[in-house]
């Protein structure tokens, strides 16, 4: 079920409102130093934020995967430095699983190859690495030993700990015959869930690109350079041209990939966004460093922000060159007559 439009229209803006006023760049550079900004977790959790995609009977906002494709738009475009794309991604999990979740924030251990649950499903084994906000409450696919997905609380505090390079913290579970606090059977497929993680970082690196051209189209509109701006200069012009396109193009697949997801595709759709997101986000950042020249690359300006992000958000869940070789794969197992299919969209009538 998807949100009606002046519903969803009335949730954006007003979260918009809420994450402008909120998370400015002083706030996201106390979070990289370690303070976790609650007032802005708080805000965002009373908004209904991270239980968008939770069905009303269930206490969320009954929204559909398009809706919190949106909201994770949203959030990127503010590099909101609280774990809600994460928990809104895991209340998400645990309502296809009737697993009841602490009312705080929550993170997602998902890791190519999955836990492994015990046989009294009671004990955890396993390697998972570059868990975002693992000091919180995480929880974690796990594979049972009749090969079906379950989604498990972790007890476990994870082995290692370090901010990456966007300054988010990420942390390393490995466990072996760990206790876990709760756990029940989850029906999906692990490649799903694996394709919901990816599909999470795409809207996010959507949101955060758009940010990123509006940022370097207000400096082009106001740095003058030999009495003009130097938006006015043909260099800055292309330059700008081809930022536009590149954003434009990473938000028209992340809109699709939302769109096939509310209809259950998981499939082609969120392989083909990632691999468009991992692929601008290197030409994105570059571009717009360059308009900005020296300025840019200082900390004191907030670019870096969003341009670290989407270096570090396209390698998470699957790079572009991984969701490519899964494309690859699936083309070529499914034989030459299904390629326009998928490609035209005529697979999800």
């Amino acid at each position: 079920m998807s949100l009606d439009l002046e519903t969803r229209t009335m949730m954006l803006e007003s979260a918009d409102r809420l994450l402008r006023d909120l998370c400015t760049p002083e706030l996201i550079n106390r979070a990289e130093q370690g303070e976790f900004p609650a007032a802005l977790w708080q805000a965002l959790q009373e908004a209904g934020l991270t239980l968008v995609a939770v069905p009303e009977e269930q206490g969320g906002v009954g929204g559909s995967l398009a809706d919190f494709a949106a909201v994770l738009r949203l959030l990127g475009f503010h590099a909101a430095p609280v774990p809600a794309a994460e928990t809104a991604l895991a209340r998400y999990l645990a309502a296809h699983a009737a697993l009841a979740l602490p009312d705080e924030p929550v993170s997602v251990a998902i890791g190519q190859s999955p836990l492994q649950l015990s046989g009294d499903s009671r004990k955890i084994s396993g390697d998972v690495r570059s868990v975002p906000w693992p000091s919180h409450a995480v929880v974690a696919p796990a594979r049972a030993a009749d090969g079906k997905a379950w989604l498990v609380v972790l007890k476990a505090a994870p082995v290692a700990t370090a901010n990456n390079q966007a300054g988010e913290p990420r942390g390393r579970f490995n466990v072996a015959d760990v206790p876990v606090a709760a756990a029940k059977p989850l029906a999906l497929s692990f490649e799903d869930i694996w394709a919901l993680a990816a599909f999470m970082r795409v809207q996010q690196m959507a949101g955060a690109g758009q940010r990123v051209l509006e940022i370097a189209l207000d400096y082009a509109r106001e740095r003058k350079q030999f009495g003009r701006p130097i938006g006015n200069f043909q260099a800055v012009q292309q330059l700008l041209a081809e930022l536009s396109g590149q954003v434009a193009s990473l938000q028209s697949a992340a809109e699709s990939a939302g769109d096939a997801a509310a209809l259950g595709n998981l499939g082609f759709p969120v392989a083909a966004a990632k691999v468009r997101a991992g692929e601008a986000a290197g030409r994105i950042a570059a571009m717009a460093h360059q308009v900005l020249g020296a300025m840019g690359f200082t900390y004191e300006h907030r670019l870096h922000h969003f341009t670290r992000r989407l270096w570090v958000w396209r390698d998470d869940y699957g790079s572009d060159g991984f969701w490519a070789g899964t494309i690859g794969r699936s083309i070529t197992a499914a034989g030459a007559d299904a390629l326009w299919p998928q490609l035209s969209g005529l697979a999800n009538k």
